[in-house]
């Protein structure tokens, strides 16, 4: 069949469960994204298995939707294999992209397969173009927008995209940046990480700080009153709304993306049919057949909120979930009636088409005192079955066109009746589930026998490509000759300091290899003290918009005489590889295995911070012996939480109370420090905040065990410190010493 003629934007729609697939399908998405065996974003999700796949692929098909495969979460180095084998299964069974999140599985699965399209999972962390680009060379072919980007954001990246936007319209928007949120992980012991697909949303509870308690206070000041905050969002200070972008969908600049995305595979397939008919809709011009009262109790937190897009951030959009927001039995009644088989009727429902189906021709044959026969022919495939034996009729007669109407009956198949052919006697009966199971049965065995769609030979020859031993991403001219890391020492190896603002940093710097200063530290700073200590600066998690401002400051410090900057995103890669710095590759990067490694160093990056969340070591030695990159680790310091656009801090205090040293207070009066970096970009808000853990991570006291693990460096990062702390801290690490009264082993506990 020839696909729908439908406009752009495409109309991407989640599929948790076969029930929510046939919903988004019947509703009118162009294309649905699911996962199956693990590595994926919702690992609560109903994810299919690989028979369910392949029904689900080829359902698809027979609707011409595409279907995108999810394997966007982190993947260790044991793990990689078992994730390209189910990339393999679902390449092989027709998928159409793959979804990615991991730097390392995106290299190897365009290795794998290099004319598969790969889409840049929203983890990625990916806003501007110049990242983009990066990831364009192992194959992306499309980037997943932050939900936090404005409409003059957007606007710009569309001017100069090298790859697909796709962009969330509808769903739930997540405190954090995508990808940069790891307080599920620090209070679930790992086990519950967001970049694992098991986030246990501890913004959703009362307060932000989910088992550690509710948040009471923020700042400190009063809060202020904003029109339209829920009357208890003070006490859910990191559970913002979910996103609707409804009225926005027809108009520019929304309207020129390549695709509109709905979040939701664990919701309800009821969730699904009311946000894809409204979209559907929308986009078709139709009248709209889901009100706007409805789409909320489908599913919302104190309604929706457009507050990123139009640029609008404050306390308006925060909210949790409330009587209104929930779907009464009459209206899920309703709802479900839009995904529900109307092709016996005659017109079907006016403002939703069916999506097309496989012509089915059926031949339906009773003679009285012999089994009933059903024919079903479609695709140059045909089955005959059998039924029960037809009666004479000893008061009212069976009724052809009884007959008609229960053999018309084909929801939940592929299926849409071409021609009926009925040799009915006079005088016959049956009882009517006698041919509903004899129309089941024929649909089932056709089914069997009728081979999915295939992908073609041309594709297969393309996509479906034996493993490659050898790269065939054209690495950059920096990342052709990667520069060998520094000569460990066996005794310790090298500390890298960084200070979140340059007034921390202690006069005494004995035994730091390496200064990291943020990007806004003022020229003469720099180089004061580059005269006692190498110096690199540090790129903010958060760019959006701020490309340009990034990139002068970048080649400001270059003027000072640093040529190193730290990037927590490929963004910041990008930016400081044009303006002639060589990357250092951040936690914020979330490399997590050799492979991730390796990609970093074919970016063009020297030195790499693994990721936090990483359990063991020993996986990513192989990396380490080919000397493309001096790998390190966190070893002291306040872990970054949560990065967030929209602060906290200043949504529910101002500026003024927070004065740059804003915190979180649950009720049992823990505190956890709000560091703003705003000004390390412009005046012009297009910064973030971070949340940062309220303990600090401490290993000073197991030296010995800290020395023997294969690392070439360990990164000091100072958050809230004092001067004086800062030292104390560094000499901690140079002798050793005990642990402070409050601390934490991260993940450390589990490697130690």
């Amino acid at each position: 069949m020839k696909p729908l003629n439908r406009p752009a934007p495409e109309l991407l729609a989640p599929a948790g469960s076969p029930a929510m697939l046939l919903a988004a399908l019947r509703c009118g998405a162009d294309a649905v994204y699911l996962g199956g065996g693990g590595f994926n974003a919702r690992a609560s999700a109903g994810n299919f298995t690989p028979g369910e796949l392949e029904a689900a692929i080829a359902l698809c098909k027979w609707h011409n939707a595409k279907a995108y495969f999810a394997l966007n979460t982190l993947v260790a180095d044991r793990d990689l294999p078992a994730a390209l084998a189910l990339a393999e299964t679902a390449v092989s069974l027709g998928a159409d992209a793959i979804i990615v999140q991991d730097l390392g599985l995106l290299r190897l699965l365009h290795e794998r397969f290099p004319a598969l399209p790969l889409h840049a999972s929203t983890q990625c962390s990916v806003q501007t173009t110049g990242g983009m680009a990066l990831l364009r060379a192992f194959g992306v072919t499309r980037a997943v927008v932050p939900r936090e980007c404005t409409a003059a954001e957007l606007e710009a990246l569309l001017r100069t995209a090298p790859v697909e936007l796709e962009v969330f319209v509808h769903g739930a928007l997540c405190m954090s940046v995508s990808g940069q949120c790891r307080m599920s992980a620090a209070l679930g012991g790992n086990t519950r990480s967001a970049n694992q697909g098991t986030c246990a949303q501890p913004c959703r509870t009362c307060g932000a700080c989910g088992e550690l308690g509710g948040c009471a206070a923020v700042a400190a000041g009063s809060l202020q009153n904003f029109d339209g905050l829920a009357a208890d969002a003070a006490q859910h200070v990191l559970s913002l709304k979910d996103l609707s972008l409804l009225a926005e969908c027809t108009s520019p600049p929304l309207n020129r993306v390549a695709s509109f995305k709905i979040e939701g595979r664990q919701k309800r397939p009821e969730y699904a049919a009311a946000a894809v008919t409204a979209f559907r809709c929308a986009l078709d011009g139709t009248p709209p057949a889901v009100r706007a009262a409805e789409l909320r109790q489908a599913f919302s937190r104190s309604g929706f909120t457009q507050g990123y897009y139009h640029g609008k951030r404050d306390a308006t959009m925060f909210g949790t979930r409330q009587h209104e927001d929930a779907a009464s039995p009459q209206l899920l009644r309703r709802l479900a009636g839009l995904y529900a088989d109307n092709t016996s009727k005659p017109t079907g429902n006016p403002a939703i088409p069916d999506p097309p189906r496989i012509p089915l021709a059926l031949e339906f044959t009773g003679v009285i005192g012999e089994p009933i026969r059903l024919t079903a022919r479609a695709l140059a495939h045909s089955v005959t079955v059998e039924g029960a034996a037809l009666q004479p009729a000893r008061q009212a007669p069976l009724a052809e066109e009884d007959l008609r109407r229960q053999l018309c009956k084909l929801g939940g198949t592929p299926y849409a009746l071409g021609s009926l052919t009925i040799t009915l006697p006079a005088n016959a009966f049956l009882p009517l589930g006698q041919l509903s199971a004899l129309r089941r049965a024929a649909c089932d065995a056709l089914s069997e026998i009728l081979p999915p769609p295939e992908i073609t030979e041309n594709e297969r020859d393309t996509v479906c490509c034996t493993p490659t031993s050898k790269s065939t991403t054209q690495a950059s001219p920096k990342a052709a000759q990667p520069t060998s890391p520094p000569q460990v020492q066996p005794t310790s190896p090298p500390r890298v300091a960084r200070f979140c603002s340059y007034l921390q940093v202690p006069e005494d710097l004995s035994g730091v290899s390496k200064l990291l200063l943020p990007l806004h530290t003022p020229a003469a700073v720099l180089e004061g003290w580059r005269k006692k200590c190498p110096v690199a600066v540090t790129i903010p998690a958060g760019i959006f918009g701020g490309g340009a401002q990034v990139l002068a400051q970048l080649r400001r410090a270059a003027a000072c005489g640093v040529t190193e900057a730290m990037a927590q995103t490929p963004d910041g890669v990008a930016l400081a590889l044009q303006a002639g710095l060589v990357p250092l590759a951040g936690e914020g990067m979330n490399l997590y295995n050799g492979a991730a490694l390796q990609t970093t160093a074919l970016l063009g990056a020297r030195e790499a911070v693994l990721s936090p969340e990483c359990t063991t070591l020993p996986g990513f030695s192989p990396a380490f012996a080919g000397g493309a990159i001096a790998v390190g680790a966190l070893a002291y310091g306040r872990l970054s939480l949560m990065l967030c656009r929209n602060c906290p801090a200043k949504a529910f205090a101002g500026c003024a109370a927070c004065q740059g040293k804003g915190e979180l207070i649950d009720r049992k009066g823990v505190h956890f420090p709000i560091r703003c970096a705003a000004e390390q970009i412009s005046a012009d808000e297009k910064g973030c905040a971070e949340i940062f853990n309220s303990r600090p991570l401490w290993l000073a006291d197991h030296l010995p065990k800290l020395r023997r693990q294969p690392l070439d460096f360990w990164l000091l990062s100072f958050t809230v410190e004092t001067p004086a702390e800062c030292a104390a801290t560094l000499r901690a690490y140079q002798n050793g010493a005990a642990a402070p009264a409050e601390f934490t082993r991260g993940c450390w506990k589990n490697i130690l």
